[in-house]
Formats: structure tokens, sequence, C-alpha cells
């Protein structure tokens, strides 16, 4: 594993490109990825199937259960999150991108965000102030550059 501040990586750019010989880096271009994703309705998650369109709904990974919240068909890439700690006055979120075709998961991040009412606006929903980490961004990055030719 590398990676550090809230980013881990499992597989390099390298072990991820050679672990898919079935994929043309070389025809990929990240302006298709970006705008190929797609985002389970609630249609899909209430059906019976324990999958969506051949992705796990759910991963266990590390002691928790993340939820599919977007897939990559042309990739078999997966985008899943925890979101279970979240809302709460210091709470945290967990995200990994999952290769579906390996069943393996290439990086994961931990954001953790604290709110405290602004005392000014007496509190109100509004007046909250928020300290935020945005590793997730990261890792996206992290994930992007590896398409970068």
């Amino acid at each position: 594993m590398l990676g550090d501040k809230g980013v881990e990586i499992y597989l390099s750019k390298e072990q991820w490109r050679s672990s898919r010989p079935d994929l043309d880096f070389s025809k990929i271009t990240l302006k298709e990825i970006n705008g190929s994703w797609h985002h389970p309705t609630m249609e899909e998650f209430n059906n019976t199937s324990n999958k969506i369109k051949g992705y796990p709904k759910t991963i266990k990974f590390e002691g928790r259960t993340y939820q599919l919240s977007a897939m990559l068909p042309k990739l078999s890439l997966g985008f899943y999150k925890d979101d279970s700690k979240l809302f709460t006055l210091f709470s945290k979120q967990f995200t990994l991108y999952y290769d579906n075709k390996s069943s393996t998961v290439i990086t994961h991040s931990i954001d953790v965000n604290g709110r405290y009412p602004n005392y000014i606006n007496f509190g109100v929903d509004y007046g909250w102030i928020q300290c935020r980490s945005y590793n997730w961004n990261s890792m996206m990055d992290i994930v992007n550059s590896y398409f970068d030719l």
C-alpha cells in the first residue's frame, strides 16, 4: 500500500495496467472516462438481486460495508462509499475505487469533517461553520492519472 494524508493506494498505475491486459490504454481518453460514469437509480438498488449491471451493490473492506455509488462499465471500475459515519458533529466518509473485473480495491480514502454552530447566527443551519478534508478528490485525481498517456 502506498499513500498518505487520507488516501491509500493498493495498486499503482503500472500494477493496475498490467493486471488489465484486456484494455488498450492508448485508446482510452480521460474525457471519455469522465463522461461515462453511471450512477445507479433507487429502482436498481431496490431490485432483489445483489448486483447492479454485474457490480456488487455492496462490498466489505476493512470491516466496513461500502455501497455502490457509480460505475464505469467500459473499464469495470466501481466507486463505492460508506456514509455510515456521516452527518454527525465530527463525521467520516470512506470511499474507494474497485476493479470489478479483478475484484480488487485500487484506492481508498477517508475524509474527516467537523462542523460547529456559528453563534453569531444563533446556530441556525445556514450558520454552521464547516472544516472539511477532500481526500476523495485527491483519490479521484490519482485514478485519473492512471489514464494519462
